[in-house]
């Protein structure tokens, strides 16, 4: 008779080896804070002005565990830069959520765009660093993306005759988008960020007003 055979134990460096997840996650949660630590002082300085020190200080960590993640300050621009995208699974799935649709999701949308590139320090970081690094690309992205969204919301609109079925609607997702955006960079510009909720909504009376002033003749 066979002996029985021992249990399989896992090997260094598995999926299953506690030490290797608990380093893997301790390696994550570095990466994040250096991210973190690095959006900080590109609002400050610039990428251009940002060194590595700095972000290694701010961190608390030592310039050699930086430099497994990272080997440059322009990595960590770019990384930021990269995932300016990943809001928008979130922000279109809470909008959903909320059982919203045609002009009152449009609203919603933009406004959860707004409030989010104002509050999230890794969105403002990486706005600054696009037009920083002449990434007009990024930007051009972002901002076609965030239209998207809108045309189907905007189509809503027009079948609930909020609007008038005549309205150009990749344009009027264009201007939406441009209003927003300029609320958002008139409140940094004057030091009134706190304030952008307030001013999106104000904003938002006026463009909805020239939204249905077609819709309201047609009715007359």
């Amino acid at each position: 008779m066979r002996p029985t055979s021992e249990p399989s134990r896992p090997r260094a460096g598995s999926a299953a080896d506690p030490r290797q997840l608990g380093r893997r996650e301790q390696g994550a949660q570095t990466r994040e804070t250096l991210l973190d630590a690095a959006a900080i002082e590109f609002e400050r300085r610039g990428v251009a002005g940002t060194r590595i020190e700095d972000v290694a200080q701010r961190a608390s960590v030592t310039r050699g565990a930086l430099y497994f993640h990272f080997k440059t300050v322009e990595n960590m621009a770019r990384v930021i830069l990269e995932n300016q995208d990943d809001i928008w699974p979130d922000i279109i799935s809470d909008v959903r959520s909320r059982d919203l649709r045609g002009l009152a999701a449009v609203r919603e949308l933009s406004a959860r765009v707004v409030n989010r590139t104002q509050d999230d320090l890794r969105m403002r970081a990486g706005m600054l660093i696009a037009g920083e690094m002449g990434e007009q690309n990024t930007l051009r992205a972002f901002f076609q993306r965030w239209q998207d969204a809108l045309i189907p919301l905007l189509q809503q609109a027009i079948a609930d005759r909020e609007i008038s079925d005549d309205v150009d609607i990749r344009v009027t997702a264009a201007v939406v988008v441009q209003a927003a955006w300029g609320v958002l960079l008139v409140a940094r510009e004057f030091g009134t960020a706190g304030g952008v909720g307030e001013q999106f909504d104000s904003m938002w009376v006026h463009l909805l007003q020239g939204l249905q002033a077609g819709q309201r003749s047609d009715s007359a």
